[in-house]
């Protein structure tokens, strides 16, 4: 089977519901007001500052040694300097590329004010690499607080790429205001989530449930004392007579995995693939064999000709992903995919 750009074109697609589900900028040139308004010019000073003040004593190549370690915000204040400033960071490869392939990415950390808690770097090694920190298949999407990327299934179901709000963390976890701002803490907007479309409105500040968990940890010296430090403050909430502080938290680590969450997908954005390699931008594929072996199993559901069983295995394969190099493999053993390749051959899917 071929696996040219009209071959992929005829047997992939690009699931619009995953990437509805997660943050959704409008394109650049739709920014008219809001929240998700950007542009480098925000940082540009009218009268121009000193030409580089004490870097200027250093040679060029410490200079960009340097500048490659800087967060996103600091990078753009720092080009809106003056000429020679926005020379050196054109001089920065993986800026450019950060900028020219992946500029939502980039939006959506500054719009979540997350644009200082990682350097340019540790984007532009985030981007060269394709793996799902969790199950290690092909991750199209980007868990935003932690910057580790991911696949579609692992960000509805990990456990380790959910997210908290930051009252809650406190009323969970036990900790202070002082311990959730080690963390890094990110601005939900507003938008539709999860395959659910829930809507959200309100902005809130959300933490890594992961990484709250092992700081409350980290703090109390076991998971124990840190359960029973939490019973002990909401007993003296409920001795307090404030029923605001005596009420149960909406959200436990009991009830983080329930698809129910509120807060699932507001903390996920699609990020493409700088495959360095072959020097190609690659954003995934889904195989449509597989979506067509789902909704066959969906209307067998229907009819009672199927088991709810499978349920698990169908849906693991229509969310799945693909790099180019992974779908030429998979077309091969996918029967659902060599059946619509025969039907577009031959005009008629070949037998099972």
């Amino acid at each position: 089977m071929s696996n040219t750009r009209p071959a992929r074109r005829l047997l992939t697609y690009q699931w619009a519901d995953a990437y509805e589900s997660m943050i959704a900028l409008p394109p650049p040139g739709h920014l008219k007001r809001g929240i998700f308004r950007y542009s480098p010019s925000h940082f540009r000073p009218s009268i121009p500052g000193p030409l580089l003040g004490s870097l200027a004593v250093l040679p060029t190549e410490i200079i960009l040694i340097i500048l490659r370690h800087l967060d996103v915000q600091t990078m753009a204040r720092f080009e809106a300097l003056n000429t020679r400033a926005r020379c050196l960071i054109n001089a920065i490869a993986e800026y450019q590329l950060l900028t020219i392939h992946a500029p939502n990415v980039l939006r959506a950390l500054i719009c979540t004010s997350l644009m200082t808690e990682f350097s340019v770097m540790q984007l532009f090694h985030a981007a060269c690499h394709d793996r799902c920190v969790v199950c290690n298949d092909y991750g199209s999407f980007v868990f935003l607080p932690k910057l580790w990327r991911c696949c579609f299934t692992c960000s509805q179901n990990a456990p380790q790429l959910r997210v908290i709000s930051a009252a809650a963390a406190r009323a969970c976890f036990g900790l202070r205001e002082s311990a959730v701002r080690k963390l890094a803490v990110m601005w939900t907007l507003p938008g539709c989530y999860a395959l659910e479309q829930k809507a959200r409105a309100r902005r809130i500040r959300v933490i890594s449930a992961y990484d709250a968990r092992l700081l409350a940890i980290s703090i109390y010296g076991s998971e124990e004392k840190m359960a029973a430090a939490v019973d002990d403050e909401r007993a003296r909430n409920a001795m307090s007579g404030d029923p605001r502080k005596a009420r149960k938290p909406r959200t436990s680590m009991d009830n983080l995995m329930d698809h129910n969450d509120p807060l699932r997908g507001v903390a996920f954005t699609p990020f493409p693939f700088l495959n360095m390699r072959t020097r190609t931008l690659e954003i995934g594929f889904w195989c449509r064999g597989c979506e067509e072996a789902w909704l066959r199993w969906s209307r067998d559901l229907g009819k009672g000709n199927a088991s709810f069983q499978d349920v698990d295995t169908f849906m693991k394969k229509r969310d799945r992903a693909f790099s180019i190099e992974e779908f030429a493999h998979h077309s091969q053993s996918c029967v659902h995919t060599k059946r619509l390749w025969d039907q577009y051959l031959w005009g008629q899917p070949a037998a099972d």
